[in-house]
């Protein structure tokens, strides 16, 4: 499964991963969803470990769910493989104020807990 969505009480975990064309409409549709929706003011999760590309056309959804983040309590927690990782580094989107970067799940979870 390309795109996995789940919700949870302060956040909305997705896994994503493309497969093929329709995977990246998907993927664009729930983070535009994420990204306009009023009621949920909950952090977007977002797991790419499994995602072996990463294209300008993700990336590019990426700052447009960034950008309707802006001047919000919500973060963009996206956790990554180090070749995406340095994707984002060299782009430094990783220094605006509603992102944080992750190198696995536990990792994530452990930081959270620790404050």
């Amino acid at each position: 499964m390309a795109l996995r969505k789940v919700e949870k009480k302060d956040f909305v975990y997705f896994s994503y991963t493309r497969e093929n064309s329709k995977d990246l409409e998907d993927f664009r549709r729930e983070m535009v969803n994420e990204g306009c929706s009023v009621e949920n003011c909950k952090d977007v999760v977002l797991d790419l470990t499994a995602a072996t590309t990463f294209s300008s056309a993700e990336l590019s959804i990426l700052i447009r769910l960034l950008k309707s983040m802006e001047g919000k309590e919500r973060f963009l927690r996206l956790i990554t493989p180090a070749h995406i990782k340095k994707i984002i580094v060299s782009t430094n989107i990783n220094k605006l104020k509603n992102i944080q970067l992750y190198d696995d799940l536990e990792n994530m979870c452990n930081q959270l807990q620790n404050g």
